[in-house]
């Protein structure tokens, strides 16, 4: 009995030290991991915080180009100048000069000049009292050389951008000679506002939920954030947008700490799951079952940082215009309210179809899902959808045509589930393809299935993303859908709900150019509630 405790106290021993050794390179990895980690971590916001910035930079000087090109080419009159700052949302106030910088329009007593008097009348010394030569008498005198801040800048370029700021506020102003009367300088102060609405577009749509990136202005205050910290830390990266045409703002990105002292927390249990490992033999049921869990609830902290994002950009944009029209009506033209009007209706339909879209996700990932079948008139049902979506398509210069249907053909299918898989199709088209200005659905029948073609003449989607596009939270890396919102989920819920009904979503590419979504019905009578 003795020698067999002593037998099992050495076996313990033994144990106890294998599981403090393990421990203690448990620790030391874990601390190693931790800091290469921490630095990959900052890298990679780092180029995030860099890519944001540049999006912004590369939309301003687009701006720039149009907007210059409009002034540049159009009329002097009073009237023409009139009708495009009415028409235009980005312009605010537009400005005439002679060549030397002094206003033709409007007047010196327009409220427009409160802020710029010192840009347009408070003279500069550009000379600084040199000697210059007299030809007429062949003589050398000093002489002061006189222009106005607007003045200077004219006499450097034939165009320009000048972030003018008065009273603590950015005043951008955009300005260029006239292409029709080479004599007179055509300018518009634009549409802070109406800039930064677009500039808050080009967030990232998907971040990890460790970042936080924000837009900061030239006294440090934040115009906008995704992903914001309740912590007060110094920012992991600054870039600025452009220091030319924004000069002091700039994108700022947080790693925010929580996510350091959680992993902290993890690799102390997986210290202790090493222990039970050398004690129980059974770690590596226990460590597979640990990191299943941890990819579960990366998959929701993903799923609730994509979907918050998504919803939070259409009510920015909602608020946003809301209060320019709210503090502004009285002075904004009815084409800019009712542009204004638009944007505010159509985030408000991207919003509730998003709400649509993560519904049916949440409902079909706990397979709680119901559907309705029923008998369906295919060709009705595809003309009420023309009716429903030409007029948008229309808008946007998109022609939706159908393709015969027999007007006899019956589905048996949930209505509202097919109508939700076509919104999320057209939706994409829209977005995605508006420039092929072409949409086609047609009917194919084909044994026991029916096969819904959705046919864009868009750029179609890149070989190496065709077997992802109907991933969750996927969307190709490309410039549309950089320009575009959009939450990577309504491909994957289209091919959910035809699948739960015993079809399937397929895509591939269009002959000519673009894509072809394929939605398949089996066309059988075996379906029950």
């Amino acid at each position: 009995m003795i020698k067999r405790n002593r037998i099992f106290l050495i076996l313990g021993i033994c144990a106890g030290a294998s599981a403090l050794a393990l421990a203690f390179y448990a620790f030391r990895s874990a601390r190693h991991e931790t800091e290469f980690r921490n630095a990959e971590t900052r890298k990679l916001l780092i180029s995030e915080a860099s890519i944001l910035a540049a999006r912004a930079s590369d939309f301003l000087k687009t701006e720039e180009r149009n907007l210059s090109s409009l002034l540049r080419n159009s009329d002097t009159e009073k009237s023409a100048l009139l009708a495009i700052q009415s028409k235009s949302p980005h312009i605010r106030q537009i400005f005439m000069t002679d060549r030397a910088g002094q206003p033709l329009f409007p007047g010196k007593e327009d409220l427009f000049y409160k802020s710029f008097g010192a840009f347009f009348f408070d003279p500069v010394n550009v000379n600084n009292g040199k000697q210059e030569n007299d030809y007429s008498t062949g003589s050398k005198h000093d002489r002061v050389r006189l222009l106005t801040q607007f003045g200077i800048a004219l006499q450097k370029n034939n165009s320009g951008w000048i972030p003018w700021v008065n009273d603590n506020r950015l005043h951008p102003v955009l300005w260029t000679v006239s292409a029709k009367k080479p004599d007179k300088i055509i300018g518009a102060e634009l549409e802070l506002m109406s800039l930064l609405s677009r500039i808050l577009q080009l967030f990232p749509q998907e971040i990890p939920p460790y970042f936080c990136l924000e837009l900061a202005d030239t006294q440090n205050k934040v115009i906008y954030a995704v992903n914001p910290s309740a912590k007060h830390q110094s920012p992991d990266a600054i870039v600025p947008v452009n220091q030319e045409m924004l000069p002091g703002w700039h994108i700022r990105g947080y790693v925010i700490q929580q996510y350091g002292e959680t992993t902290i927390i993890l690799f102390n249990v997986l210290q202790i799951a090493s222990f039970v490992l050398v004690l129980l033999a059974c770690g590596g049921l226990l460590i597979w079952l640990a990191r299943r869990e941890l990819e579960l609830a990366g998959q929701q902290t993903s799923f609730v940082a994509n979907v918050s994002h998504e919803l939070k950009t259409p009510l920015t944009s909602i608020r946003m215009y809301a209060e320019m029209l709210r503090e502004k009506k009285d002075k904004l033209s009815p084409e800019k309210q009712d542009h204004y009007l638009s944007v505010i209706l159509s985030e408000s339909e991207r919003l509730s179809r998003l709400i649509s879209n993560v519904l049916n996700f949440s409902r079909m990932e706990a397979g709680q899902k119901k559907y309705n079948w029923e008998n369906l008139n295919l060709h009705e049902f595809l003309n009420e959808l023309s009716i429903l979506y030409h007029p948008g398509l229309e808008r946007l210069g998109i022609k939706l045509t159908i393709g015969s249907c027999p007007e006899s053909l019956q589905i048996k299918i949930d209505r509202d589930s097919l109508t939700q898989i076509m919104d999320n199709l057209i939706s994409n088209a829209s977005k995605y393809a508006a420039d092929g200005k072409d949409l086609n659905i047609s009917v194919v029948e084909r044994d026991k299935t029916i096969l819904v073609n959705v046919a864009d003449r868009g750029a179609g989607i890149p070989i190496s993303s065709r077997s992802r596009i109907f991933n969750k939270f996927y969307r190709c890396d490309n410039s549309l859908t950089a320009e575009s919102k959009g939450s990577g989920l309504g491909l994957s819920i289209a091919r959910g709900l035809i699948r739960d009904q015993g079809g399937d979503l397929l895509y591939s590419p269009r002959e000519g150019g673009g894509s072809v979504f394929t939605v398949v019905i089996p066309n059988d009578e075996g379906k029950s509630n």
